[in-house]
């Protein structure tokens, strides 16, 4: 049996299209489809159909996932211990950031390549951390408040969370006095803010509607700027933009962390130590307004 055709078994069961998990695993559409097919052959039994919300695992296929996931995570554990055990790699530094981060960490990230050029940096914007179990990649730089436990890492900056309205809105309604006199609001619906402020706006009853609700900072501040109403915005995002003014009217102090993470069988692995270490310097010397001290990294 090729084990290799069991990871591709489990990444569509998570995807839930052939598209995404040939994406996912940087392979051809068709390949996995070849991939898929082999195995059902080598066990004999059907593990998809394909339905209109994508494809659906047969009866045979759940019984056998549980098995499948336990080869997948041992075989993931092995690999990283054996890169967590090399003294130096020239293997390329895989990083992935939050999409609303990139434009600030990436001045970071150049720099460090300028000072460390025996490293090559892969970039990728996603908003996912199970990437690092995966093996997708070595580094996350993430907006969170509660990491996973089973990675390791630290915070570096600690960011405030403000109400922001555009300039044109405030001139319109004059008479905010209080946040039960917002009209309309635009939810940031992001991992890492949980549901916190959707729930808070929820609670206000028909004192305010949700204009506009997006996964993505930079689409909250477009909406904000363009007049759709109010919203939690990271104050070193929105403060860039001067059509964007702050409300003295937050109702809860709410603040979000930056952290750098890895998986912990990759901790002691030199180029990743080296990459963590000088963008924690990096970022808290560029912003000592939002610096936070935690200490080492493990």
């Amino acid at each position: 049996m090729n084990w290799d055709n069991i990871r591709i078994f489990t990444t569509v069961h998570e995807c839930g299209s052939i598209g995404k998990a040939a994406a996912r695993l940087s392979l051809n559409h068709s390949t996995v489809l070849r991939r898929l097919d082999q195995l059902e052959q080598t066990l004999g039994v059907k593990l998809f159909v394909r339905s209109t919300s994508g494809y659906q695992m047969t009866d045979a296929a759940e019984q056998l996932l549980e098995h499948a996931t336990t080869m997948h995570d041992s075989a993931n554990a092995f690999h990283r211990a054996a890169a967590g055990n090399i003294e130096e790699t020239t293997s390329p530094i895989r990083i992935t950031l939050s999409p609303s981060m990139a434009t600030t960490l990436m001045r970071s990230i150049v720099e460090f390549q300028t000072q460390y050029p025996q490293y090559q940096l892969d970039v990728a914007a996603d908003i996912n951390l199970s990437d690092l179990s995966r093996l997708e990649a070595d580094v996350a730089i993430r907006y969170t408040n509660n990491p996973p436990e089973h990675y390791v890492g630290r915070q570096v900056l600690s960011l405030p969370q403000k109400l922001y309205v555009s300039r044109q809105y405030l001139a319109e309604h004059p008479s905010m006095h209080d946040v039960s006199d917002i009209e309309d609001w635009v939810v940031l619906a992001m991992p890492a803010f949980g549901n916190q402020f959707e729930q808070w706006i929820e609670s206000l009853g028909d004192k305010g509607r949700v204009s506009i609700k997006t996964n993505a900072t930079d689409l909250a501040i477009e909406a904000v700027a363009g007049g759709a109403g109010a919203c939690f915005l990271p104050e070193l995002r929105a403060a860039e933009r001067t059509e964007l003014t702050p409300l003295d009217l937050d109702p809860f102090d709410s603040t979000l962390g930056i952290w750098l993470l890895t998986h912990k069988d990759l901790r002691y692995q030199p180029s990743i130590r080296r990459f963590m270490r000088f963008m924690a310097e990096d970022l808290q010397k560029k912003l000592p307004e939002y610096a936070i001290n935690t200490g080492e990294f493990v």
